[in-house]
C-alpha cells in the first residue's frame, strides 16, 4: 500500500487474509476503495492524479447490476474497471472484445 502510494496508480485485489498473495476472489468493495483512498491521502507526498483499477472478474449474466456495482466504485473513486475474459475458443473471445466495455455513463 505504501508503494502505491508513492506511485501512480494501483491495481489491487482482495487477499484471503493480512499478508497473504492468495486472491480471495471476492473483489473490492466500495467501501475497500475508499479505504485505500484515505490510506493514500496519509501517505502520498505526490500531487499528480492516482488512478485506481478494480475488476479482474468477469461479466455477470445481470448487465444492470454489473453497472450499478461499477458505478458504486466509481463513486468511491475507482478509475478504472478491469473485466476478465476467459480464455476460450476465438469466436467466443471475439464475441466479448466486440460487446464491448459496460458503460455507466
Amino acid at each position: 500500500m505504501r508503494r502505491a502510494a508513492r506511485w501512480d496508480g494501483a491495481c489491487l485485489y482482495k487477499a484471503t487474509s493480512a499478508g497473504s498473495t492468495e486472491d480471495s476472489t471476492t473483489g473490492l468493495a466500495p467501501a475497500d476503495v475508499h479505504e485505500l483512498k484515505r490510506f493514500v491521502a496519509a501517505h502520498r507526498t505526490s500531487t499528480t492524479p492516482l488512478e485506481i483499477v478494480v475488476g479482474g472478474r468477469g461479466r455477470s449474466a445481470d448487465w444492470d447490476s454489473e453497472r450499478v456495482a461499477i458505478q458504486a466504485l466509481a463513486e468511491a473513486g475507482a478509475t478504472w474497471w478491469i473485466e476478465w475474459v476467459p480464455p476460450s475458443e476465438r469466436d467466443v473471445m471475439r464475441a466479448a472484445i466486440e460487446r464491448g466495455p459496460l458503460r455507466i455513463d
